[in-house]
């Protein structure tokens, strides 16, 4: 008689296990919500992502692009007079009409103001970055230069005087006007390769005016950074110079080129007329 195999589990045991077995086989309850989880995150992620790209290009574009060395290196003349401030001018901003309306004494009193303090005083430890033999050195040992910004100032206001040429050359010669345009077109392109070169990245928006003759118009009330025109303007007073400073023999004089290359504006431009 054979010996009987005992069972290696009670009965209630071995049905347990195998209860445990089923359960490990058994599919979730909810087979899709593992795969929609997975699939949201993933779009969510890729989201994220799109949209941190362009934040990143813009900071490195404000943060880490690398400066003009004219600029850098210290100590720069314009450190101190250089603040930026955000600005949102009005919906009337564009309609002023001291600077280009008709001519009064309060207009010239306002241009005069706003473009006499143009020369700018460089120490000599300030000018060893900006090639100071190759300009006007004044008595005091300071070398003289001139900012963009006032000779496009100037640009302007010259542009404005040949508009109401009636008003400010009334006995204007043929000779005169032709040299006069001439100084204008002069000044206009000064304008352009300015703006191209330091070009105002306010996103103005654009709105229908329902003129017939400029129905799609730009607005100026929008928010923007601006360099602190006040701050700039008291630093440019403190480093004005009197013309009667200047140290006559020093600095490139250009006029025989420039005598040759612009034969017909030479007189006019040869000196500024305010």
């Amino acid at each position: 008689m054979g010996i009987e195999a005992e069972p290696l589990l009670e009965d209630h045991e071995q049905s347990a296990g195998l209860e445990d077995v089923r359960l490990s086989r058994r599919s979730p309850r909810w087979p899709w919500l593992t795969s929609v989880l997975t699939h949201t995150l993933a779009v969510v992620l890729v989201i994220i992502v799109i949209n941190l790209i362009p934040l990143t290009r813009t900071v490195l574009l404000f943060t880490e692009s690398p400066q003009p060395k004219l600029y850098s290196l210290s100590p720069a003349p314009l450190t101190p007079a250089i603040e930026y401030i955000i600005d949102t001018p009005p919906w009337n901003y564009w309609s002023n009409h001291l600077y280009f309306g008709e001519p009064s004494d309060d207009s010239e009193r306002a241009w005069n103001r706003l473009i006499h303090p143009h020369g700018l005083q460089v120490f000599p430890d300030e000018v060893k970055h900006l090639d100071g033999s190759r300009t006007v050195v004044m008595k005091n040992g300071n070398s003289l230069y001139m900012l963009g910004v006032y000779h496009n100032l100037h640009c302007l206001r010259r542009i404005r005087q040949t508009l109401q040429a009636d008003h400010y050359y009334p006995n204007m010669t043929a000779e005169q006007r032709k040299n006069d345009l001439e100084h204008t077109t002069h000044c206009l392109e000064a304008m352009r390769t300015s703006m191209m070169c330091h070009p105002d990245l306010t996103t103005n928006r654009f709105y229908w005016s329902h003129r017939p003759w400029h129905d799609l118009s730009v607005r100026p009330d929008v928010t923007r950074e601006c360099v602190n025109w006040d701050r700039l303007e008291a630093f440019m007073r403190k480093r004005r110079y009197d013309p009667g400073d200047i140290l006559k023999g020093h600095g490139e004089d250009l006029s025989d080129d420039y005598k040759d290359d612009y034969k017909d504006d030479y007189k006019d431009e040869h000196a500024y007329h305010d």
